[in-house]
């Protein structure tokens, strides 16, 4: 059973914590030491900006992403996927992406209306917002997702490189973040 002060293993047992690498925050999070240490949720008060925070890492790739990120998948024009960029809804989109598997690489994102916003709120203020389409619909938009994509991406074995990219604007606050994070290292 989980409250919201923190995980038990029955009705009446304290959670317990673990030792060095992290412990409980209160039931919010885990405060991490070392490796992870930055992990704070993306916080703010009634009317005030947002304080971005990220999860630090001595793996690069799992260093986590500052605000309220939304991916947009670009087409082509004969409909075929050309690429999936993550961005920060707030930032708006720029006109390059930092591929993900070579993070010093870039591409241009494609024209604005060559694509579409992939992630669809469900609660907002912990009210429902969104009914989900009937399961058949969903079938019908996968199998049409997947035709979409190329054969060699589809392929299962030496399957062609698929075009995922940062933003160049959620790129440019994430390092930002990072910096001060580190203490401007």
């Amino acid at each position: 059973m989980l409250r919201r002060q923190g995980g038990t293993q029955g009705p009446h047992r304290p959670p317990k914590h673990r030792p060095a690498e992290g412990r409980a925050s209160q039931g919010v999070g885990i405060e991490v030491e070392g490796a992870c240490r930055g992990a704070q949720p993306l916080r703010r008060d009634a009317g005030a900006a947002w304080d971005y925070r990220v999860k630090l890492s001595e793996d690069p790739i799992k260093v986590s992403n500052p605000g309220i990120q939304q991916v947009r998948r670009y087409a082509r024009e004969d409909g075929s996927f050309a690429a999936d960029v993550i961005f920060e809804e707030t930032l708006g989109r720029g006109a390059l992406a930092h591929a993900i598997d070579a993070p010093t690489e870039t591409f241009a994102t494609p024209a604005e209306s060559a694509g579409e916003d992939l992630l669809v709120p469900v609660l907002r203020g912990g009210a429902l917002v969104y009914t989900p389409p009937p399961l058949a619909e969903s079938r019908a938009r996968t199998i049409d997702q997947l035709q979409r994509l190329g054969a060699g991406v589809r392929q299962l074995q030496g399957p062609d490189l698929y075009a995922v990219g940062l933003d160049e604007r959620l790129q440019g606050l994430k390092d930002r973040v990072i910096a001060a994070a580190r203490g401007g290292q």
